[in-house]
């Protein structure tokens, strides 16, 4: 069986027999079989590609402030003063832009603070203002039943006087009418014997005229009269 060649280039020098007397191009001499070389592109691709990581680490305040240093160190290193100035003057307005964005939030922290206060002293206010309005309604609703019951009592007092002077101005008049009743039956007693008086003189007139048949002249005058 037929041995196969090797890929490998053979790294004995070429006789000067095999050579071509023909003029090649430098890009020519190679040789046709590609040799095994290790790619020597790989290591400055991952290097760049390090670098672009570690560039996308920075943030963006880091970017600006090295280039302000950097801007900065060349404009002195050049004495262009202009150009420090610049990026000094950038470097104050971040300084007084983060120094006033620190006041603006040490003033609505203030602002709160003070709001927080205010709530909590009208809150108390408030409390304390109804504690006294409640203390006030107790003291005025003790008056009240106080003076009721001074009122009732009053009411019941000049009640009991009134039912003793009824009873004192009924009694009177039960009195009274007895009184008079005890009067009247006088008078009715008085004028029932003078009638029974009077009917027994004019009995014993009747009886004389009966008898003598003459009619006393006092009797007569007196019928007249009647």
């Amino acid at each position: 069986m037929t041995p196969i060649a090797s890929v490998e280039p053979s790294r004995a020098p070429t006789p000067v027999s095999a050579r071509t007397p023909t003029m090649r191009s430098p890009s020519s001499s190679r040789p046709a079989t590609p040799s095994r070389v290790a790619p020597t592109s790989s290591p400055t691709c991952e290097e760049k590609n390090g670098e672009k990581e570690k560039k996308v680490h920075y943030t963006d305040k880091e970017l600006q402030s090295k280039t302000r240093q950097e801007i900065l160190a060349l404009g002195t290193q050049l004495g262009k003063h202009n150009i420090a100035a610049w990026a000094t003057k950038e470097e104050e307005e971040e300084d007084a832009f983060k120094s006033l964005k620190s006041s603006v939030d040490l003033e609505e922290v203030r602002k709160n603070v003070i709001a927080t206060r205010a709530a909590a002293w009208e809150e108390a206010e408030q409390a304390k203002y109804l504690a006294r309005y409640k203390r006030e309604e107790a003291r005025i609703q003790a008056w009240e039943n106080h003076e009721k019951a001074k009122a009732e009592a009053e009411m019941r007092r000049i009640e009991m006087k009134i039912e003793r002077m009824r009873s004192h101005a009924n009694e009177k008049l039960m009195n009274k009418m007895a009184a008079t009743r005890r009067h009247a039956e006088e008078l009715r007693a008085v004028a029932s014997a003078r009638r029974g008086e009077q009917a027994s003189k004019t009995t014993q007139r009747a009886e004389y005229i009966r008898r003598t048949g003459k009619v006393p002249g006092s009797m007569f005058a007196n019928l007249c009269c009647s």
